[in-house]
């Protein structure tokens, strides 16, 4: 009974969020420590941890260590 509930709200979610990708108003979420590789990467060379980093910059500390170094 739940898991029929879930997929019925889950389909309902789909097609909501279809519509309004097709009106330009879903565009999801940002990829916020994308945005700030570049300054992640000047601060880490500059000897701060990656820790000092996500506190810094207000970031998660798993996102700022997920980043790709290059």
């Amino acid at each position: 009974m739940i898991s029929a509930l879930l997929s019925e709200v889950s389909a309902v979610e789909v097609e909501g969020i279809a519509i309004a990708k097709a009106e330009g108003r879903y565009k999801g979420r940002k990829p916020t420590v994308r945005l700030k590789a570049q300054q992640i990467r000047e601060l880490v060379s500059q000897g701060m941890t990656k820790n000092e980093v996500a506190d810094c910059l207000g970031n998660s500390k798993r996102s700022v260590y997920r980043m790709p170094p290059n």
